[in-house]
Parts: structure tokens; sequence; C-alpha cells
């Protein structure tokens, strides 16, 4: 495990920034995708990075990316008469929304 290590980050180093880019999973955790760009980004000096989300979201991807621009603090979902929830997989009990507001 440390060889393949050590061969990757020798590989990586020898790349150009120009001839390095990353395509992320679109299951990838907003933590993933953070480390994944800051790893592009910072490491190795690219700005090419992204996401097979594209496919998924076809041509409304970028109306999908409008919507975080249009974001609001956590704490006035307490002050809205209804709430739309995209993409929101009711199977997994982790939703910040419900822990945050609902005072439980």
């Amino acid at each position: 495990m440390e060889e393949a290590v050590a061969i990757a980050a020798e590989k990586l180093s020898q790349c150009p920034p120009e001839n390095f880019a990353m395509l992320v999973s679109a299951d990838a955790t907003n933590e993933d995708l953070y480390i994944a760009q800051k790893f592009t980004r910072t490491v190795m000096g690219s700005h090419a990075i992204d996401t097979s989300s594209r496919t998924f979201y076809g041509p409304g991807f970028d109306a999908y990316l409008k919507l975080f621009e249009m974001a609001v603090p956590l704490a006035e979902v307490q002050n809205a008469s209804a709430a739309v929830c995209i993409g929101l997989d009711t199977q997994f009990g982790r939703s910040t929304v419900g822990s945050s507001c609902d005072g439980r």
C-alpha cells in the first residue's frame, strides 16, 4: 500500500497542471467534493474539476446550480410557510434541517 501511494505521488508530482483533470462522482459527499477541489486547485495547480452530475441533470444543471445562489440561512426555514426538497432521500435519517429547526 505504501509503495502504491509513493508511486502515485511521484507520478502526480510530474504531471503539469494543464494535463491534470479530476472527475468526481455524483455520489460524493460535500466534504469529499471540498477535498477534491482543494487537491485539484492547490496541490495540482489546475482548475479542471467536474462531476458526472452534469449528465444526470442534463440541460437543467445550470438551473440547479443557480438554486445555490438563492441560499438563505438555515434558521430562515422556520419562517417559511412551505419548503421544497429537491433530491431528498427520506430513507436516511440525517436531515440537517429536521434536527436543526424543530428543536430535537
